[in-house]
């Protein structure tokens, strides 16, 4: 008993911690935001093209991060309900994995990232299809995260032992044993900056973990 409330405590602890990062950057950008477009009706007004460019894309930065951790925390949020359950059903895994490459595309095309896939034949599988989207989606975006400019990223399907592997590998800044042991702890909140300082919640492999585990399957990383 005391160990279950014990455990329930420090659950309760990194939730509060998790609550205080997002917080913290939602306000950062949000000021940012703010910050910026009122300067933009000055920069109209005086014809400074530069400026007005600037921070156009300033504004369209801070929008793409208050998406980004607003889209992480409602997933993750998913995953703490406790009726949450994994919906099976026959999915096209190899259809799916083009379509969310086709999505990733848009954070790797800026950095000239290049994702690769090229199967050998079409996979179906029963998986629950919104959660294994959400877990692919995270783990190729994390990826782009920690890759270097004019990269590759490659991601590799295969069946072994009755099993549906999916390999997303990249050739990025790689991470040591103690980040690995970390980055799947529940009560810890790991977060660093990407190879061009891209910020991040330290929720998206957690939500993979949580949500392929749901799914009876196994996340892994090396």
């Amino acid at each position: 008993m005391i160990n279950f409330y014990h455990k329930l405590n420090m659950a309760n602890e990194t939730k509060i911690k998790l609550f205080r990062i997002i917080s913290h950057d939602l306000r950062n950008h949000f000021s940012s935001l703010l910050g910026t477009s009122a300067l933009q009706k000055r920069f109209i007004e005086s014809g400074d093209m530069e400026k007005l460019a600037l921070s156009a894309d300033i504004i369209n930065s801070s929008s793409n991060k208050i998406y980004e951790l607003t889209e992480s925390l409602l997933e993750w949020s998913m995953t703490q309900a406790e009726t949450l359950e994994a919906k099976k059903e026959e999915i096209n895994v190899t259809s799916l994995i083009k379509n969310i490459i086709d999505f990733s595309n848009i954070n790797a095309i800026p950095k000239d990232i290049k994702l690769v896939f090229n199967p050998k034949e079409e996979i179906k599988a029963n998986i629950d299809n919104i959660m294994t989207q959400i877990a692919l989606r995270n783990l190729i975006m994390n990826a782009i995260k920690f890759s270097q400019r004019n990269s590759e990223i490659i991601i590799h399907q295969e069946i072994s032992d009755k099993f549906i592997q999916i390999k997303v590998q990249d050739f990025g800044v790689g991470m040591s044993k103690d980040e690995l042991q970390s980055i799947f702890d529940d009560n810890q909140i790991y977060s660093s900056y990407g190879t061009e300082n891209e910020k991040g919640s330290g929720l998206g492999l957690i939500v993979c973990k949580e949500f392929i585990e749901i799914q009876k399957g196994t996340l892994i990383a090396q």
